[in-house]
């Protein structure tokens, strides 16, 4: 799997297509969208704005990986707010699945955090929409209650190394561990502090990407800087980091 970059987070620019043709501008080859930006929120896209979007991406041969959606976890089980949560995880599948769609790019996910014990109507609700638009949900939550036996296939795990590493895990057991529910890879890393860029904190590269390789989810491997001050010095130490790991994808 190629290594790509989650738009999430940054602030390239003044508008998605800056942040975009900046990521194609260092090399990535493919991409996940921000489904809570001005841009590519589901609700600020028509049609047309859609198809615009999807021929960018062709225009830059950027692949599509995907949509984050990083919505408080807490706000699925809130009594005024899973309403709002459970709209906004319906839109970005519906836009993840048409760009999909007009990309010929099948196998996308939308990343999410649920909280440890979503209810069974907000589960059942987010499963249909992925259904509905032939997407997976990822959840990126640590531990995720998307590993449990028994849970919606529509809803994997989507595994972020910073994540697990802030909890004392090793993100390399943990792949072969979540097993046929593992549904994206994301690449973070981080040190017994937090969040730092890759190659400057705890997680084995080499053997992540080993280990990751084979496993077949998702269009990419996703770089995540999420929490990184500097995006331009961070996503250039990934792709160092990257190749010191092993061929760039």
């Amino acid at each position: 799997m190629p290594l790509g970059i989650s738009l999430a987070g940054l602030g390239r620019g003044t508008g998605q297509r800056a942040r975009i043709e900046w990521a194609a501008g260092l090399g990535f080859r493919a991409i996940t969208l921000d489904a809570s930006a001005p841009g590519t929120r589901p609700r600020d896209l028509d049609r047309g704005a859609r198809r615009g979007l999807a021929a960018l991406l062709g225009r830059l041969d950027l692949t599509f990986a995907g949509l984050d959606l990083w919505i408080p976890p807490e706000h699925f089980t809130s009594a005024t707010d899973s309403g709002r949560a459970v709209d906004a995880v319906v839109g970005a599948c519906a836009l993840a699945g048409e760009i999909a769609t007009l990309r010929g790019a099948p196998g996308v996910v939308v990343s999410i955090v649920l909280p440890e014990a979503p209810p069974a109507d907000v589960v059942d609700a987010l499963a249909t929409a992925a259904r509905a638009a032939r997407v997976r949900l990822a959840d990126t939550g640590w531990p995720p209650a998307s590993a449990r036996d028994g849970f919606e296939d529509a809803i994997g795990v989507g595994l972020d190394p910073a994540a697990v590493l802030l909890t004392g895990a090793d993100p390399v057991v943990e792949i072969a561990r979540v097993g046929d529910r593992l549904a994206c890879l994301r690449v973070s890393d981080a040190d017994q502090h937090g969040r730092v860029a890759l190659g400057r904190g705890r997680l084995d590269l080499r053997a992540y990407r080993r280990m990751g390789a084979p496993s077949g989810v998702g269009r990419a491997m996703t770089l995540d800087l999420r929490g990184l001050t500097d995006a331009d010095a961070a996503a250039l130490q990934a792709r160092a980091a990257w190749a010191d790991a092993g061929d760039v994808a």
